[in-house]
């Protein structure tokens, strides 16, 4: 790779627009707080897990190392790789993730796993991370905005392939301008399984005549919640546990978002009693949501404060915060409806609006479409979402399902109907993979 002309032209436009790149990555660091915009372990490529890297390069069989940004897309790599392990148990699985938090989660929940960590997009961290890995297949989770391991990986040797791809073609003068560019991303790819109809349809205009497109669907329609150490789910449903039914808000952005939640928690609560339990999007939007508790005068309880001798909290407590990583898919079940967040904010896109679903609980999200288009106009067609544009909605939504065992189980029967008929995503997404294995 170090001898590719077009790769050290774009590794050399990177090092000139350096203090660009910078500031862009501070300003995310300091809108979204994310901590891994400066880990220092992604320009070294630490090697989490030493001991079963080592036993995984002993082991025969084609190594496919699977890399997503954070929780969202280890919960699809966890779907896909458990099937094709079951196709090809010869093959050697790695998740390159970049989330802190989530690479956390795995150490605790998953200490088999082997893991990696996804690389600056710098050549000289690129370039460490291919010779610890050796990877025979990368595969891409959703995005492809990182030019310089998706190109260095192909240049490599290795089978490069993109799942529950997104692809969109736009008609402009930027977009003719820049299509030889798209065209040299794209000729990294042997296979890009696509999400949607459009997404598919896009791809061939800039990918290798070669490459295997295909509509395999969206692999966040035959999700499975995290599965949870038996002591860790009865912790938290002790936890959860009350008279007073529960309502969710999860993934929650900003605080606007939160303000609206608890604003229309406290109109649903003074029509029927209920308790909110409040999922922050992640860890370090916490104190944010701590002080709001605080300002609004609401009791709450901390997961994270749970005395494993006195699961039990106050069943009093109006707020259950959920302040952990992979237990939020596993809390839906126990509450009467859900709010799922990111949607309401502006700029944002929302989150999975299949969640709360797959436990049968009725779904409501904000105004904004984002990447969870496609699934938010499924669930309205069949009638199991609800769109809100304020708090008064939300409460209403709230109180419908509070009130209503008879239509919350209906919603409930027939959200599992939708997620079942939309089946299939990771099977075919496999059947992408297993030729690349071969190769």
């Amino acid at each position: 790779m170090w001898t590719d002309p077009r790769i050290l032209a774009w590794w050399a436009l990177l090092v000139t627009l350096t203090p660009f790149l910078l500031a862009l990555k501070v300003r995310k660091y300091l809108q979204q707080a994310r901590p891994w915009e400066f880990d220092p372990a992604r320009w070294r490529v630490d090697d989490l897990t030493p001991e079963r890297t080592k036993d995984l390069r002993e082991r025969p069989g084609p190594h496919v190392v699977f890399i997503g940004g954070g929780f969202g897309e280890m919960m699809m790599v966890e779907r896909v790789a458990e099937a094709l392990r079951q196709a090809r148990p010869d093959a050697r699985i790695s998740y390159c993730l970049r989330d802190p938090v989530t690479i956390d989660f795995l150490r605790q929940e998953r200490p088999a796993q082997n893991l990696a960590i996804w690389p600056f997009d710098a050549l000289p961290a690129v370039s460490r991370w291919l010779r610890s890995q050796r990877p025979d297949v990368v595969v891409f989770t959703e995005r492809f905005r990182f030019v310089t391991i998706l190109t260095a990986s192909a240049r490599y040797g290795a089978q490069v392939a993109l799942m529950n791809g997104r692809c969109r073609f736009r008609e402009g003068l930027a977009y003719r301008l820049f299509a030889p560019f798209y065209r040299w991303q794209f000729r990294s790819f042997s296979a890009m399984g696509m999400q949607r109809e459009d997404y598919y349809r896009a791809a061939p205009r800039f990918a290798d005549p070669s490459c295997d497109i295909r509509l395999t669907g969206d692999i966040k329609t035959d999700l499975r919640e995290p599965s949870l150490s038996p002591e860790r789910k009865a912790s938290l449903e002790a936890w959860l546990a009350g008279e007073i039914p529960l309502i969710a808000a999860g993934s929650t952005e900003t605080p606007d978002e939160e303000r609206m939640v608890i604003q229309a928690f406290k109109k649903a609560r003074d029509v029927a009693p209920c308790r909110l339990l409040l999922a922050p999007r992640r860890p370090s939007y916490l104190e944010g949501t701590l002080a709001l508790l605080q300002e609004e005068g609401l009791s709450f309880s901390r997961r994270t404060d749970t005395d494993t001798d006195r699961i039990e909290s106050d069943p009093l407590t109006e707020v259950m915060l959920l302040d952990t990583l992979g237990e939020l898919s596993t809390a839906y079940a126990a509450c009467a409806a859900a709010y799922v967040g990111g949607s309401f904010c502006t700029g944002k896109g929302g989150h999975n609006v299949m969640e709360p679903l797959f436990s049968g609980v009725p779904v409501a999200y904000g105004m904004g479409r984002g990447h969870f288009e496609a699934l938010q106009r499924l669930c309205e067609q069949h009638g199991v979402s609800t769109r809100i544009a304020d708090s008064d909605d939300l409460a209403a939504f709230f109180v419908r399902f509070l009130t209503d065992a008879p239509e919350r189980a209906r919603i409930g029967a027939a959200g599992r109907r939708v997620i079942e008929a939309g089946r299939g995503a990771v099977s075919r997404t496999v059947e992408m993979l297993i030729p690349l294995l071969g190769r």
